[in-house]
């Protein structure tokens, strides 16, 4: 019976599919006071081509729809501009959702309507086939956010003592691993008069409520590694080089969330930072190179307010774990005062 039940399901949305392709859309010509929207109508029309690949993809996929736009690329035959389009223009959010699910749940926009400055709204794909073009003030009801979030990261190497005295903690008090902009400055201040201390990366990033967002500055650095034997007396050895890369590489998706009556920000984060200092010594008579990699790496789920710094740390090499949660049972970070070398400082503010 169950199967029979999907079965209709899916014919009925097929059918609403079809019936919505004949439709002419009079929200396809939304302009507003400069005409931006120009594009409006080849987005609906994509949009529902997305949404009958889509329904498709279900049919053969016990009616789950497809975790990325990717899996539908056979669905569209000869269609290859269609995959162009939809990369650089949709946002999927049908990841782990049925075909049964809700008529009138969003299941992909128009990213790009949706970001211009000048745009009144977006155009929206439903679970039931149909598209819509929904204004700005309304597409918050779907969860669709047009929230834009300025995350900043500060990886400070410090020595011990001027890291214990600035992050004093108290295990009774987690929220000692928060810490306002005087703090902040203050931390920093210190750390530019201290000769073993430094900022090794400092990036930001403007990243859209629930989206993801990619930071990278990688430089290529070169050493000799080895030397290739002298062909002759007359000819000099010849150097075997490599390189390594230096930098940072940032990735977040923040989500602001409500927990007990107070907003948060949600941070998914994931990042290295590496910095690559190269050594030399002889052998044989050559200088050889070999680059000492110092490297933090983090991946952290965390809850933190608007305009808050959250601590993050370990030695040199950081993995940190957590489910999300409230952000007072969610800053727990197995945070070791005397075992740091190396800390990251996180903040998330909201933006215009």
């Amino acid at each position: 019976m169950k199967k029979y039940f999907l079965l209709i399901a899916i014919l009925f949305i097929s059918t609403s599919c079809l019936a919505e392709t004949e439709k002419t859309s009079t929200a396809a010509n939304v302009e507003d006071e400069k005409g931006v929207l120009s594009n409006s109508l080849e987005s609906f029309n994509n949009l529902k081509k997305l949404g009958h690949g889509l329904i498709l993809y279900a049919n053969d996929n016990d009616v789950n729809y497809p975790a990325a736009l990717e899996d539908l690329k056979v669905y569209w035959g000869t269609e290859d501009n269609m995959s162009v389009w939809a990369e650089e223009n949709v946002k999927y959010l049908g990841k782990g959702l049925k075909v049964t699910a809700p008529a009138n749940t969003p299941i992909a926009y128009d990213k790009v309507m949706h970001r211009n400055i000048y745009s009144t709204g977006t155009v929206v794909l439903f679970n039931d086939c149909h598209v819509e073009f929904i204004k700005k003030d309304e597409l918050k009801k779907y969860n669709i956010s047009s929230q834009k979030i300025m995350v900043e990261a500060k990886i400070v190497h410090a020595e011990k003592e001027l890291l214990d005295e600035f992050l004093k903690i108290d295990d009774s008090n987690a929220q000692a691993l928060t810490l306002n902009d005087e703090q902040v400055e203050k931390l920093l201040e210190a750390t530019k008069n201290s000769a073993d201390s430094n900022v090794i990366h400092a990036p930001k990033l403007l990243v859209w409520d629930r989206e993801d967002g990619t930071v990278s500055a990688l430089r290529d650095i070169m050493y000799i590694k080895d030397y290739l034997p002298a062909k002759d007396d007359k000819s000099k050895p010849e150097p075997i080089t490599e390189t390594v890369q230096a930098g940072i590489e940032l990735n977040v998706r923040p989500e602001i969330t409500t927990c007990n009556g107070q907003e948060q920000i949600m941070l998914d984060v994931n990042m290295v930072s590496t910095d690559i200092e190269v050594k030399q010594f002889k052998k044989n008579g050559n200088i050889i190179e070999a680059p000492m990699i110092d490297s933090v790496h983090l991946a952290a789920k965390i809850a933190i307010q608007d305009g808050q710094t959250m601590v993050l740390g370990g030695t040199r090499t950081v993995t940190i774990t957590g489910d999300p949660g409230c952000l007072s049972e969610d800053i727990l970070m197995g945070y070791k005062p005397k075992q740091i070398e190396m800390v990251v400082l996180l903040k998330a503010k909201k933006v215009d």
